[in-house]
């Protein structure tokens, strides 16, 4: 135990460390308060919200703190005086969820009960807090990224400027709802697919359109860039699949189709993946996973099927080494799969009854991290399929990514946590090693 705080009169109903541990922030009913954790001092508390406090946050290096609740407020305070800086209206709903954006210089504020992102630039010194005021939207798909915010809005995509904290473009040329994103591994080109049966590829620097592929049959369901941006995949609800090679940013080049056959009666693609060997990994509605083949011309043939365990594929990732694929469904199924045999490796109980919708592999390829709508994120022994730490989140977990020992979340409240992964293997004991991992990141 490193320090305990004490001072609180009603429950704690959320609290943040800052990024190197020296302070802590809390918040109870509608009092937040700052101390500082290597002995416990209590060194402001903060007084302004009229109703419950549901979420606090640390901004600009821990010199910010800001705060909000069921008041519909959101309240940024000078860490260094406890003094008020602004406070922030016009929410539609109790807020349930701070996040800071892009490296800090957004927050993104969010409520359950309401389908609104609004964006707010951390400008301290403005004088009126209607300054600071970006955007809001309804928001159906929403990536975070280091340059900034992607989301689509019907037949369009946004795109927010993270240093400058404008809406820099809108991308527009769908005719119909846009159903997938995918960005690529260099940050800057970016892919939707939709349901009039076309996939854009978009430079999200410029808001230019590289490239419209060739129209599909029908609605596109699923899309996804190789790792190293060589190739491009995408599936449409007819169970068609196309390959592209990506020869610069303006020669894409089909080089491989396929029509997915002998499905269960309806079913469909719903997840796709494209590893290193350009050998799709497809994911059904109906809870099948089949491994593609490479025949010795190159085309494109039906490999493996693999059971997923019951219930809609959500989620499907593969190890760094490329030798094991994890499949997670709308069952509490989370299979281990050997690539590209198909064979089942592990068969995890990874939730206690609801579905998971996130999975990633740890960068050595050794411990696999799960997520579901039950607020947990595990880690599990990739090999053995015991439990090596967990943590508590705020809202269920939408998506996982692993960046070294980082993880990363996003929740369905619009929050994103980051989290350390600590290597190691399980004693054999009930009791995982959680040191640190039940302690997210400030950002």
């Amino acid at each position: 135990l490193v320090s305990r705080l004490i001072g609180h009169d009603f429950p704690i109903e959320c609290a943040v460390l800052s990024r190197d541990d020296s302070l802590a922030v809390s918040a109870a009913h509608n009092e937040v308060r700052l101390w500082r954790t290597a002995d416990g001092v209590k060194i402001h508390t903060l007084m302004g919200h009229h109703q419950a406090v549901n979420c606090v946050i640390l901004a600009n290096e821990g010199e910010l703190i800001l705060s909000a609740g069921v008041d519909q407020l959101v309240i940024m305070w000078d860490a260094a005086t406890g003094g008020t800086l602004h406070v922030l209206g016009g929410f539609p709903g109790p807020i349930h969820a701070l996040c800071p954006v892009a490296g800090g210089n957004l927050v993104s504020v969010t409520s359950r009960d309401s389908p609104f992102i609004k964006l707010w630039k951390l400008q301290p010194k403005q004088a009126s807090p209607q300054t600071t005021y970006l955007a809001s939207g309804f928001l159906e798909r929403v990536i975070l990224r280091p340059l900034g915010v992607v989301y689509t809005n019907r037949h369009c995509l946004e795109f927010w400027d993270a240093a400058s904290g404008r809406a820099t473009h809108t991308l527009r040329g769908h005719r119909d709802e846009v159903t997938c994103m995918s960005v690529s591994h260099r940050d800057h080109w970016i892919a939707s697919g939709s349901k009039d049966a076309t996939v854009k590829i978009w430079n999200i620097l410029d808001g230019k359109l590289i490239k419209t592929l060739p129209r599909m049959e029908n609605p596109i369901t699923c899309c996804s860039f190789r790792k190293d941006d060589t190739n491009f995949l995408a599936c449409d609800s007819a169970n068609n699949i196309k390959i592209w090679s990506l020869e610069g940013e303006f020669n894409m080049k089909e080089i491989n189709s396929y029509k997915l056959g002998n499905l269960s009666n309806g079913d469909s693609i719903a997840k796709c993946r494209l590893p290193n060997s350009n050998e799709p990994i497809i994911g059904t509605h109906q809870g099948a996973v089949v491994l593609m083949e490479l025949g010795g011309k190159g085309n494109l043939r039906r490999g493996h099927t693999v059971s997923g365990g019951g219930g809609k594929i959500t989620a499907m990732a593969t190890s760094n080494d490329q030798r094991l694929l994890a499949v997670g469904s709308a069952s509490r199924t989370v299979l281990v799969v050997a690539i590209p045999k198909g064979t089942v490796k592990l068969r995890i109980d990874a939730t206690n009854g609801k579905g998971v919708t996130a999975v990633a592999f740890t960068e050595d390829s050794r411990q696999l991290v799960t997520a579901s709508s039950e607020r947990i994120v595990k880690v599990w022994d990739a090999l053995t399929g015991v439990i090596v730490s967990y943590a508590y989140v705020y809202s269920a977990v939408t998506n996982v990514r692993m960046d070294g020992d980082i993880l990363t979340a996003s929740t369905a409240i619009g929050q994103l946590l980051r989290l350390r992964v600590h290597s190691g293997v399980h004693d054999g004991t009930n009791n995982p090693d959680v040191k640190g991992d039940k302690k997210p990141d400030s950002g």
